[in-house]
């Protein structure tokens, strides 16, 4: 008997596989299977994968993909089924964390495991004899290029089955193995059963004793024809034509309804849709007009944020402020407001939502449905559910970490990322307002996304709140560019990094006191970017200068002085100040440690360039920031030291992930290190394979510095003239992670 494990939680259509398929259960879900077992017979002999991409209008991707996925596991065509929601970077990860823990990998359940887990997992498809299918549900939604995201969980090399659902066709991780099918939506007759099913059992005895009046059948193959075979939309009709107040439990008076609204509804003001998409709009229009306020608010909100998964606790606020025109639907305890309930209950009964287990979901084709009656509606609707995500996601002080609010972060990452990505949609024929409050959202947001090492939705997040920030000389524009020069700076990307934050420097200095704290946050970040380049003495006299404000400044600068004081003393071991070195360091120790806890981030670097205590700093930096590049130096750090332990495996995986699709400076450290590792092992019987590895290396390091990437290498000894090959790779590498 197969295994379907079910790693995303939350997903809308889990509770209703078969509500909507009926016509589709029978005939394309029997095509996929056959199509399955055919291919995965044609390559039994070679170790590729074997993939099968659903590529449909909206007819219910994720319904039937899960219909097909219970149908192989009860037929044991398939030993194990995993499934992976990609909605944004964020739920692809937790979704092979749920995989992780149901192949039973050691420490799967926690959350800083997740390099290694995705590592154990990439190896048991591979090396496994079972029989394995992944689904990758709506890949199209992805907030970023879809190939970087999937590229580190792509399963490579393997013998398995890929199944993707996306709207359009598209090779978007460019396999030359892939073999598209396209679903195509129901038939009429395939309508005509699902929506007989729909209407229940007194229809469907009037159709088998043939009394079904010819004015409803002429009706039926009109409406069935212009709502084109979208099971969603037919539900919708049926729920309609049941509604004593509109249809009168006639299909007649439902049309002709339809066809009313479609003579007179106005233009929509929506993102791009087709044809297809756009066809049941007079539908929609007829079920959203018949909404209370409250519940109109409401759906309203959903619209702009991710469909699954949206926690009830987003509308707990204290102040009713947040809604002005829906005040009922807060509320401030655990129990949720009468008003809310109602407003929940109407939308399900309409089968616009889901409400179960305190979480609401809604459907992607009903989000894209609802009609904005004006911009003024669209922006109030968007002005709300950023008041409420706002008002649930921590805030980031901006000398300060949030570390310890990740847990909290998690819960409403997905709605941040769809406000961001569906308002850059809308302002494509939209000029929506972005708040000040938005900004702010999108400021916090990027830093935790920087903090957590996801550079990619990162990077897309700042093209966003860098363009809705209207004053470029405002302390939040400051405080955004301070944080992507920050990303800059992980990345190596040196000039840029100095560039952004000479920019955030002089906006402050324009508005700040000299000896404010965060004046000095960016006097001290210009410092670690002096270093790598070889100016040790200008960085002195940065840290110098930072160091003071931090001295006379209050016990929240602990943290800041104490990453000061750590890279004094990286700047004396480059001059070869032993003594000093060691005093600043120990510093920086006592005072985070006393600050902060043995834990923090900053405690993780001190681990790694003052005591090349890696197995401490490994241990900080797992716990802490899995997705961090020091993680990765970490580990190559630990290859470097006991090449018998292998890691340098290990240093490649991580920094993939992290450098996603691209080839950068901690890849080819990694590949140059690896060639040499079996150089000296292999006493000549692997020439080919260390010639291509360096091969590789130099064509990325060659690259790299022809862009601008990488810095120098300053060393306290003067006899050395020469950089050596070493030291070229490092110099591809961020001082603090070489």
């Amino acid at each position: 008997m197969s295994s379907l494990y079910r790693t995303a939680e939350h997903v809308s259509e889990l509770s209703r596989i078969a509500s909507v398929n009926h016509g589709l259960d029978q005939q394309l879900s029997q095509q996929l299977k056959s199509l399955v077992i055919t291919r995965a017979q044609e390559e039994t002999q070679i170790a590729t994968s074997v993939m099968f991409p659903l590529v449909l209008l909206p007819v219910g991707k994720t319904s039937l993909a899960l219909q097909f996925a219970h149908s192989c596991a009860g037929d044991g065509i398939y030993d194990a089924i995993f499934w992976v929601q990609c909605e944004t970077s964020v739920t692809i990860r937790q979704s092979f964390g749920k995989i992780a823990e149901a192949l039973e990998i050691p420490g799967a359940e926690r959350d800083d495991r997740h390099e290694e887990s995705l590592i154990a997992i990439k190896s048991w498809l591979k090396l496994t004899s079972n029989r394995w299918l992944i689904i990758f549900d709506n890949v199209d939604s992805l907030l970023v290029e879809s190939d970087k995201v999937l590229r580190p969980y792509w399963p490579d090399g393997v013998s398995g089955a890929v199944l993707i659902t996306s709207r359009a066709y598209f090779n978007f991780i460019r396999d030359t193995n892939r073999q598209g099918q396209t679903v195509k939506p129901l038939d009429p007759k395939q309508s005509w059963d699902l929506l007989l099913d729909l209407l229940g059992d007194h229809w469907k005895a009037l159709e088998i004793r043939r009394e079904i009046p010819e004015l409803e059948i002429a009706a039926v193959k009109s409406m069935i024809k212009q709502l084109e075979g979208l099971p969603l939309t037919i539900e919708e009709a049926a729920t309609l034509i049941t509604n004593d107040t509109l249809g009168g439990r006639t299909i007649a008076r439902t049309y002709e309804a339809f066809k009313d609204r479609i003579r007179s509804l106005p233009e929509r003001l929506s993102i791009f849709r087709s044809v297809s998409e756009r066809a049941p709009d007079p539908l929609w229009d007829i079920t959203f007009k018949g909404l209370s306020r409250n519940a109109r608010t409401l759906i309203g909100v959903l619209t702009w944020l991710s469909p699954d998964a949206i926690p009830i606790q987003l509308f707990q606020a204290k102040d009713s402020s947040l809604l002005p025109g829906s005040p009922q639907l807060l509320h401030t305890n655990v129990t949720i407001s009468p008003g809310l309930d109602k407003a929940i209950c109407q939308l399900q009964e309409k089968k616009l939502i889901r409400y179960n287990n305190r979480v609401l979901s809604i459907h992607r084709v009903v989000q894209e449905a609802v009609n904005f009656q004006s911009v003024e509606d669209l922006q109030e609707s968007f002005d709300a559910a950023t008041k409420l995500v706002s008002d649930r996601f921590p805030k980031r002080l901006i000398i300060g970490t949030m570390y310890q609010e990740w847990s909290r972060c998690k819960q409403y990452t997905s709605h941040v990322a769809s406000l961001s990505k569906r308002l850059s949609e809308y302002s494509k024929s939209l000029a929506l307002k972005r708040s000040t409050q938005f900004v702010e959202l999108l400021a916090h947001f990027s830093w935790y996304l920087f903090e957590l090492g996801d550079y990619d939705t990162c990077e897309e997040i700042f093209d966003t709140a860098l363009t809705a920030c209207q004053d470029k000389k405002s302390l939040l524009y400051s405080q955004l560019r301070g944080t992507q020069s920050g990303l800059f700076f992980d990345l190596n990307l040196l000039s840029k990094c100095r560039e952004a934050w000479e920019e955030t420097l002089q906006i402050r200095e324009e508005s700040l006191p000299h000896d404010d704290p965060h004046v000095a946050g960016m006097v001290s970040n210009l410092g670690n970017l002096d270093l790598p380049e070889g100016n040790v003495e200008a960085a002195l006299r940065y840290y110098e200068r930072a160091l003071q404000v931090w001295i006379n400044s209050s016990e929240e600068s602990a943290q800041p002085l104490a990453k000061t004081y750590l890279s004094l003393g990286r700047a004396h071991m480059y001059q070869g100040n032993l003594a000093e070195a060691l005093r600043y360091t120990a510093a920086a120790e006592t005072l985070a440690a006393r600050a902060m806890g043995t834990g923090v981030g900053v405690m993780a670097n001190i681990h790694y360039a003052a005591w090349k205590s890696y197995d401490a700093c490994l241990k900080i930096g797992i716990a802490s920031m899995p997705l961090h590049p020091i993680v990765g130096a970490t580990w190559y750090s630990l290859a470097c030291v006991e090449f018998a332990q292998g890691n340098e495996e290990t240093a490649k995986a991580i920094s993939r992930l992290r450098s996603q699709a691209r080839d950068d400076g901690p890849i080819a450290r990694i590949l140059w290190k690896r060639a040499t590792i079996l150089e000296s092992r292999s006493a000549g019987t692997n020439k080919e394979e260390v010639f291509a590895l360096k091969a590789k290396a130099n064509e990325i390091k060659q690259r790299l510095m022809a862009s601008g990437e990488g810095g120098m290498i300053h060393r306290g000894d003067d006899d050395r003239a020469e950089v050596d090959e070493e030291d070229s790779y490092d110099a591809l590498v961020p001082l603090c992670y070489r």
